[in-house]
């Protein structure tokens, strides 16, 4: 399973979709993420979708992203996990996030918003 959302997030991320296509990307990444109960297949698919978001200026996805990142609160593994990948490549979470106070404290710690 994991190969192949690698595969799906690989696709998804080529870029030149149309502007609209987004928000079905950030429908069909939530029903994944949600199914899913592997830390790595979650946080791919949160990383991206959140990449998208941003870069396209999606309000609609940008709306999923701050209901997953719900989840991740409740979830130190996957708050690990995002936090090392987001430490790594960071992204303008400020877009999405208002401020600190919305993000997981893991995150939060290092991503000062």
């Amino acid at each position: 399973m994991q190969g192949l959302v690698k595969s799906i997030c690989k696709y998804w991320n080529q870029g030149g979709w149309p502007f609209s296509y987004i928000d079905l990307i950030a429908d069909c990444g939530s029903k994944i993420f949600k199914l899913s109960d592997d830390v790595e297949i979650k946080t791919d698919v949160l990383f991206l979708i959140t990449d998208l978001a941003i870069y396209y200026n999606r309000w609609y996805a940008m709306g999923i992203v701050r209901e997953l990142f719900k989840d991740v609160r409740a979830d130190v593994a996957l708050q690990t996990n995002l936090a090392m990948r987001l430490s790594a490549e960071k992204l303008q979470l400020g877009v999405i996030f208002a401020d600190e106070g919305a993000l997981p404290p893991l995150i939060a710690d290092i991503y000062k918003v």
